[in-house]
């Protein structure tokens, strides 16, 4: 079968895969300037939406609610400031 190139949409995307948008880590990216900006408490969906030019639909279709978004977020933070084996504990002993 001959494809004509003139009847090929050039404006078309291909499909996307299942999983976390192409724009995850803009996602996060957004939800930690806004923590830093105006504090945890005062983060909301919406908010995040907006910073990272995405609808409040695709953010619930990745993550389930507020707060499975922002422990994606913080975690790396959090596992950064944690010590990774106690003094006089080492790890093979747990």
């Amino acid at each position: 079968m001959d494809v004509d190139v003139a009847d090929i949409d050039s404006t078309q995307q291909p499909r996307r895969s299942r999983g976390r948008p192409r724009s995850g880590a803009n996602v996060i990216h957004a939800v930690l300037q806004l923590i830093d900006e105006i504090g945890v408490k005062a983060v909301t969906m919406e908010g995040i939406a907006e910073r990272a030019g995405i609808s409040k639909i695709t953010l619930y279709r990745n993550w389930p609610n507020r707060a499975a978004l922002l422990a994606e977020a913080l975690l790396p933070r959090i596992r950064q400031q944690l010590p990774l084996e106690a003094p006089g504990y080492p790890v093979e002993k747990i």
